[in-house]
């Protein structure tokens, strides 16, 4: 869960932006890139994380 939170909270500023809105370090700041790591050992696809991040809703192995 702390995960899924770190890449929803820590995302650009706009679509295309370089900074993230929640601490406006260059993005993918380093809790974006953490929680991104933990939902990839997780097993999750790249494809499935950003749907969890659109508030989709994936099945879990």
């Amino acid at each position: 869960m702390f995960a899924l939170r770190a890449v929803t909270v820590h995302t650009p500023e706009r679509p295309d932006g370089t900074r993230c809105r929640r601490d406006e370090a260059a993005h993918p700041c380093r809790l974006h890139r953490w929680g991104r790591r933990v939902l990839e050992r997780r097993g999750l696809t790249t494809e499935q994380v950003q749907t969890l991040i659109a508030g989709g809703t994936v099945a879990l192995r």
